[in-house]
């Protein structure tokens, strides 16, 4: 759950968007979305079973290669982030080269005409989160302390995946490069 909210209200960094309405048609389709959300559902939905899914995958490990418990959580985390966005490699390229969803055209494709800031963004959000579920989860704490831990969390992780985010890929492209300019544009 605290997942699918962390997702609900990241931002949507370079998906184009038409019109805020609950149910609307793009190229393709019609998606439902929440009036004052970017992505469709379905797709936010996606992103917490991406988050999940990486997180199951490392703690899989972590029961094969107990060492991994000794490690750093912020280690763990970029682990983690590795592990999604590994993945995302494989199902951004072609979900967009089949138009299920489109870009914003001043983003340019960085691999498979993906842009550069989708492969950060999921390397930020989910390694920021990662290392927070670890540190978390490896406390001594009741489980509905951590539950709750993890649900305060989630407004500054918000802000520490956008920063990180950002910062990267201003320092790779530019802070004047696509996708500040995409962001400026997205807010006017």
């Amino acid at each position: 759950m605290q997942i699918f909210i962390f997702n609900l209200l990241k931002p949507k960094q370079g998906i184009f968007v038409s019109q805020p309405l609950f149910v609307r048609q793009d190229e393709n389709d019609y998606h439902i979305y929440l009036p004052w959300l970017a992505a469709p559902i379905a797709t936010m939905s996606g992103w917490a079973t991406v988050f999940y899914c990486a997180i199951f995958s490392y703690e899989m490990l972590e029961r094969r290669f107990t060492k991994l418990k000794t490690i750093n959580p912020i280690l763990i985390g970029l682990l983690i982030g590795c592990i999604a966005t590994f993945r995302d490699l494989n199902v951004d390229p072609v979900s967009t080269n089949i138009a299920l969803w489109t870009w914003h055209e001043l983003l340019p494709g960085w691999f498979f005409n993906v842009p550069l800031i989708n492969f950060s963004a999921w390397m930020c959000a989910v390694s920021v989160y990662g290392m927070t579920y670890t540190y978390i989860q490896r406390r001594e704490w009741p489980e509905n302390v951590k539950i709750i831990a993890l649900f305060a969390a989630i407004p500054v992780l918000l802000i520490v995946s956008a920063v990180l985010n950002f910062g990267f890929v201003g320092l790779v492209e530019g802070f004047d490069g696509p996708s500040w300019t995409a962001r400026a544009l997205g807010r006017s």
